[in-house]
């Protein structure tokens, strides 16, 4: 961010002083858009990205360079940290809205103001301590994930809160300033279709889908996560707009997540729970990183970055015209109530919109079977080549048929370093994509101390508790210091630790440690790309070579990660260690993988202190091969039970997730026979009651019918005259009437 503010600043003064007017012109935003920024950083272990990139075809878009230039998205979330290795120079500007008495500390602008723009103005919200203010880190996260799939894109983070359009307004008057092909909510509000019979008719959001469609019509595509209900048939607010494009979360095996809200309605979906940057904990560090960001919020920016790549690559075409190549290129995938929903494919996006030719491309390599003298490489073609031709350490290359395949490599006799090129060649020659695999080949170094060269001794196995990852190793950056948790072991000259990837169990990095005498610390070296899984041996050696019982410890694939640093651990005491510097990182054969015996498998004791006849070193070694059989088939077993408790587990959120649903629909039904119900009481009640009226109305008609007649007697009886005499003193007067009365002060004579 600080970079490209300083540029702009340095532009917009130039033009000012100079007396050139050549430079009068020149746009400063537009030059930081254009500018083609270095590599992005990446976390220093990041299998789970790399797997969510060659997933949708990401890949191959940042291979071929389509990769967002010259636009920008906005992140619209708590703020970001700008100074992060990731972020740094890629945030072109910062924006803060926020209302008048905004009292949530997360969302204030500083100085209280109701907008603010420029450097720090979206910086994300700190306690005094200087640690993140409550879960501040999601902006970071969200502009991270952006850039991980259209790393060449500049971001403008935006930090808010839902209580006016402002936000909207400041992206609808700056769209085209910025270039602004895509704006990203992480976020989300439940609406009731028990009271609305859609989410448009929520009255609650109208000024706020009005400011959406706004900006929507200057070719800003609104990137929206559908929410983390677990919910089958409905998506959150605003994901269920017409106007945006909603986006849910998906597995590696294009399975829905249990928590993606799923509708008809949903737009894409996209990988998640992969490694992107953070804040850090820890206020006197600089740059943390996540080992797994997950939920829709990962998602919704997978597809933000995407649209931005779109924009980039056909500038003229509208956001509807970009979704709907984007849902035609994706690949179809069913969940459990519905059905045909489309997972992004951004390879087939981009070839659709320049109307490429599928061309030939190669989607992974890897190897396996390493030894001290071979390898073997696989490779994997995303769409079928012509040839495909393999380069090793830049010798003469290999043609073979342009098919997924494998071959065995021979180590080089000068050298144990390996550098393979796979490529994909079309028929005319053209090399249309390239992977490259770098390895080492192991080496035997018994030549050493500390090696488990001599007799299995009776001694109880190592006990291995735990493991974290302590950073950088302080002599070499592509490695990491991996502390390791030992306990219950009796003490012997060393303890000897072999770590092998899981693709190359014969194969180890090997650490020889003095033997402490109170810390249980121990600290091994592994590079940063060890991978997600492994086996893990530990024994005690004697000055002689004799060795302990050997604990193994497996790690399945996906459980295990070079990312990340334990603060705490690393400022511990350590046992000390003797690395012999020439072999710190570098990969050798095992010495235990044929010595491994499980101490749940063997008694103590019930192995002699020494072997001293072929007969009992052949029983020995029978007896060691059969419980490294015996062990591995356990935690075969043991990955079996949890991919088995996983599919259980799987299959039970699906059962209950049909049971919610069933349960809702019966109790609509009962709901629906109650209203029923209702209403047919309601009908009989008030025919019953009009019924009683009625009745009630006769009887009136009857009585007033009655009175009608004996007014009519009275009348009769009261038309009659009666007269009558008053006297006053001498004086008469007559009155006549139906009830004839004497004047004042006059009586009525009798």
């Amino acid at each position: 961010m600080r970079k490209s503010v300083l540029i702009v600043v340095s532009a917009i003064a130039f033009s000012f002083i100079s007396p050139a007017p050549v430079f009068a012109d020149v746009d400063p935003i537009q030059t930081a858009l254009n500018k083609v920024m270095p590599e992005l950083p990446l976390a220093p272990s990041h299998p789970a990205l790399t797997t969510a990139r060659e997933q949708i075809g990401a890949d191959w878009t940042i291979e071929h360079g389509y990769t967002g230039q010259g636009v920008s998205v906005v992140v619209m979330d708590e703020g970001t940290q700008a100074s992060h290795v990731q972020l740094d120079g890629r945030i072109i500007q910062e924006v803060c809205t926020s209302s008048d008495g905004l009292k949530d500390l997360q969302y204030q602008c500083k100085a209280k103001a109701t907008l603010d723009v420029g450097v720090g103005a979206a910086e994300y919200k700190k306690n005094e301590d200087g640690t993140p203010y409550k879960d501040s880190a999601h902006g970071t996260m969200v502009s991270s994930a952006v850039l991980e799939f259209a790393p060449s894109v500049r971001i403008i983070s935006m930090k808010f809160n839902q209580q006016s359009t402002a936000p909207l307004d400041w992206i609808a008057a700056n769209a085209k300033k910025y270039n602004i092909a895509a704006v990203n909510m992480s976020f989300g509000a439940d609406w009731f279709p028990r009271t609305f019979a859609n989410c448009q008719e929520d009255t609650g959001y109208q000024s706020w889908m009005t400011g959406i469609k706004k900006i929507k019509a200057q070719g800003v595509a609104v990137v929206v996560a559908s929410g983390n209900g677990g919910r089958l048939t409905q998506i959150s607010h605003p994901a269920c707009e017409d106007a945006v494009i909603s986006v849910g979360a998906v597995l590696p095996t294009d399975k829905f997540t249990n928590y993606s809200n799923v509708a008809q309605n949903l737009t894409l979906a996209a990988p998640t729970e992969f490694e992107s940057a953070t804040v850090p904990q820890d206020p006197t560090k600089l740059d943390e990183w996540m080992t797994s960001f997950g939920g829709t919020s990962a998602a919704a920016p997978v597809i933000a970055a995407m649209m931005a790549i779109g924009h980039s690559v056909s500038p003229t075409s509208t956001v509807d015209e970009l979704t709907a190549i984007a849902r035609s290129t994706a690949t179809s995938i069913d969940d459990v109530v519905i059905k045909d929903l489309r997972r992004v494919n951004f390879d087939k996006f981009v070839q659709k919109i320049l109307n490429l030719k599928a061309l030939g491309s190669i989607k992974s390599i890897s190897s396996s079977n390493l030894t001290e003298k071979s390898v073997t490489l696989s490779w994997a073609v995303g769409v079928k080549p012509a040839k495909v031709r393999i380069t090793v350490n830049g010798q003469t290359p290999q043609l073979l048929p342009g098919d997924d395949g494998e071959i065995v490599l021979n180590k080089p006799t000068d050298s144990t370093d390996l550098s393979v090129k796979v490529e994909a060649i079309e028929a005319d020659g053209t090399v249309t994509s390239i992977k490259e695999l770098s390895l080492t080949f192991p080496v035997s170094n018994l030549g050493s101390w500390c090696n488990p060269t001599g007799k299995l001794l009776a001694i109880r196995a190592p006990n291995f508790g735990h493991y974290e990852i302590l950073g950088v190793n302080k002599l070499n950056a592509k490695l990491v210091d991996l502390g390791l948790g030992i306990q219950n072991a009796t003490r012997l000259s060393c303890t000897y630790i072999e770590f092998s990837p899981a693709d190359s169990p014969s194969t180890a990095y090997i650490a020889r440690l003095i033997t402490g005498s109170t810390t249980d610390r121990h600290t091994m070296s592994i590079p940063k790309d060890f991978g997600t899984g492994g086996v893990l041996r530990i024994t005690l050696i004697d000055k002689n070579g004799d060795y302990s019982n050997v604990t193994t410890y497996y790690f399945p694939k996906g459980s295990f990660s070079t990312a990340g640093e334990s603060a705490y651990e690393s400022g511990l005491e350590r046992i000390s260690a003797d690395y012999q510097p020439e072999f710190l990182g570098v990969i050798q054969k095992s010495l235990l993988l044929d010595k491994s015996l499980s101490a749940d498998l063997l008694a103590f004791g019930d192995v002699k202190s020494a072997v001293s006849t072929a007969e009992e070193l052949a029983k020995a070694q029978a007896d060691a091969a059969l419980a490294t059989a015996l062990s591995k088939a356990a935690a075969d077993a043991h990955v079996a039970l949890l991919n088995a408790v996983a599919k259980a587990k799987a299959e039970a959120d699906l059962a209950a997730a049909i049971a919610k649903i069933q349960a809702e629909a019966a109790l609509v039904n009962a709901l629906s026979r109650a209203a029923a119900d209702a209403e047919v009481a309601l009908v009989n009640a008030l025919a019953k009651a009009s019924a009683e009226a009625n009745a009630i109305s006769g009887a009136l008609a009857k009585e007033i019918a009655l009175l009608k007649v004996e007014l009519a007697v009275y009348k009769k009886v009261t038309t009659k005259k009666i007269t009558i005499t008053c006297v006053k003193g001498k004086l008469t007067l007559q009155s006549s009437g139906a009830v004839p009365k004497c004047p004042a002060g006059w009586t009525q004579k009798k």
